[in-house]
């Protein structure tokens, strides 16, 4: 793949400045005491930013630097705000081990999507000043809706747990057979034959001594 000039060349000097930068971070912890004793400080610090183009939004947000100079560095500050307004805020960055690495960690609205537009600024011991960005001219950061959140899922009924249970087949022939409450008409019949018998007999017999009461046994309705 053909690779732009330009592009190129930019990642040289980075990389250039990065491995200046780490030199200058031992320098100052070995040779400062010594140096400082003999020569002027006149060198302004090296400020090598890891840019950060985009971020989801979340409730922090991380801002990072390679910061080196020949001698005592006095601080490392992050200015910042939100695209739109006017002043910036500042907040301190702190040095991370003996590597030469800066960072500050910004406590931020996840609702809020403007873009941070920031700068950087080192100082030394002797008075020298560094900026990598300006306030007219910031970076800025796009800040992204988080899209790892996962939607609540409306149940319209309640959720009730879940049993494990072993389903028991029914047995049809065993189940017992269920008792009609009707009662059968041919035993309704039988009843009304018997009561015109019966009616007959006391019409034709009521003097009779020997007369037979007749009696019949209905079944009980099921």
């Amino acid at each position: 793949m053909y690779a732009c000039p330009f592009h190129m060349q930019k990642q040289i000097e980075r990389t250039l400045s990065v491995w200046l930068a780490i030199v200058l971070a031992i320098s100052q912890t070995v040779f400062s005491p010594a140096m400082a004793q003999t020569t002027p400080d006149v060198e302004s610090p090296i400020i090598e930013i890891e840019a950060v183009f985009e971020a989801d939004a979340g409730g922090t947000q991380v801002f990072t630097a390679l910061v080196a100079d020949d001698r005592l560095l006095k601080d490392v500050t992050l200015y910042h705000r939100r695209a739109g307004r006017q002043a910036f805020d500042r907040a301190f960055m702190l040095p991370r081990g003996i590597t030469g690495y800066y960072s500050v960690e910004l406590a931020t609205d996840p609702n809020d999507l403007r873009p941070i537009e920031y700068y950087i600024q080192a100082r030394d011991q002797g008075g020298n000043r560094s900026i990598s960005g300006f306030a007219f001219e910031p970076y800025q950061r796009k800040i992204n809706a988080n899209s790892t959140g996962v939607e609540p899922v409306e149940l319209t009924t309640p959720a009730e747990p879940v049993v494990n249970a072993t389903v028991t087949p029914i047995d049809i022939a065993s189940k017992p057979e269920r008792k009609s409450n009707n009662t059968k008409w041919w035993v309704i019949g039988l009843a009304v034959v018997a009561g015109v018998v019966m009616a007959s007999s006391n019409g034709s017999s009521n003097d009779d001594p020997a007369r037979t009461d007749l009696t019949i046994n209905l079944p009980l309705p099921q």
